[in-house]
């Protein structure tokens, strides 16, 4: 017979240990673009997930554009043929861009990262960004670089302490998050340049009498600062005012066609669109900081002379197969002959 002794009959019976509470779920931004790259590994159980689209399929999408242009060129609209090699530069681009950065994302190497983005994006958005405006001046092209540069390198270092990605320098997330950041303020620096400079060269009588009045450059160019600002900031102001109701915005939406969910996507979808506001607006102050300082010279006088007729081609026109290999080029007349 089994007998228990007396510290043992003395002793508080065991409890079962307590169970905890689940705790409740934490938005981490980085769940969400997780679940995008899970997604294009493979669906899990019960999830869809969109599927390739075929090359055939392809070539019905850009039918469309081939059906629009010719609707162009029978109502004479003058546009038919940019149409259509826009279609055909944005079928290849996009198509080159795939493997472009295939080998980027598989190297994972912090200064091919870096340089894709400072070294190609940057410069190519600043070029494309001083080529719009009418009107140049000598070091145009530094100073948007300068602007779309630091102001990507600020909102950019927010939006990694905000999504963390695993590691920092990750090319799938740092690529793509920048393409957004700087295509937006693409479009305010070049607003903002096109607006500065029709400011100052309009209404340089009234910036020379402030100036006459004693006002100092960046006082006699503060009103132009403020309508370049004003005007620049419009898109940006107007995509948050409609944003949610009117379209959903790209972002979100691949990643809900990733398979996240649409209300971890929706809450990125805010972080993404209010550090674009930033970037945008930074770099509009920035650009017009930037030009006031290079049309004034060290004695504070309006240097129209350094303000010249804008001869740098943009994007669109400097790639323009009829401007590279003459396609459809009139033929111009010898001089010396006829008369």
């Amino acid at each position: 017979e089994y007998r228990l002794t007396r510290s043992q009959a003395h002793r508080p019976p065991l409890r079962p240990p307590r169970r905890s509470a689940p705790r409740p779920a934490v938005f981490a931004p980085m769940d969400v673009i997780s679940a995008a790259a899970a997604a294009a590994a493979g669906p899990a159980d019960g999830e869809t997930v969109s599927g390739d689209i075929p090359f055939s399929h392809l070539l019905v999408s850009f039918g469309v554009i081939v059906v629009e242009s010719y609707c162009a060129r029978l109502l004479e609209l003058g546009n038919a043929d940019q149409l259509l090699i826009s279609g055909i530069r944005a079928f290849l681009q996009l198509s080159f861009l795939g493997f472009i950065l295939h080998p980027i994302f598989a190297a994972s190497n912090p200064g091919i990262v870096f340089g894709y983005i400072f070294g190609f994006m940057i410069m190519v958005s600043a070029y494309e960004a001083t080529a719009r405006p009418k009107i140049a001046y000598p070091g145009m092209l530094k100073c948007a670089m300068a602007s779309l540069g630091l102001s990507l390198l600020g909102t950019g270092t927010l939006l990694l302490l905000i999504v963390t990605p695993d590691p920092w320098y990750n090319a799938q997330y740092l690529i793509p998050l920048a393409g957004m950041l700087i295509n937006n303020s693409l479009s305010g620096v070049a607003l903002a340049l096109n607006q500065m400079m029709d400011h100052l060269t309009n209404s340089k009588e009234h910036v020379e009498v402030l100036l006459a009045f004693g006002a100092s450059p960046w006082e006699a160019a503060w009103p132009g600062f403020i309508k370049s600002a004003q005007a620049a900031l419009i898109p940006a102001i107007n995509g948050m005012n409609v944003i949610g109701l009117v379209s959903i915005p790209g972002m979100m939406t691949g990643q809900i066609l990733g398979g996240a969910s649409p209300v971890k996507a929706a809450r990125y979808q805010i972080v993404i669109t209010f550090l674009i506001s930033a970037c945008t607006f930074s770099s509009v102050a920035l650009i017009c900081a930037l030009t006031i300082r290079a049309v004034f010279d060290e004695r504070g006088r309006h240097a129209t002379d350094r303000m010249v007729k804008q001869s740098r081609l943009d994007i669109g026109k400097l790639l323009d197969p009829k401007r590279c290999f003459g396609f459809g080029a009139k033929a111009q007349p010898a001089a010396g002959k006829g008369a």
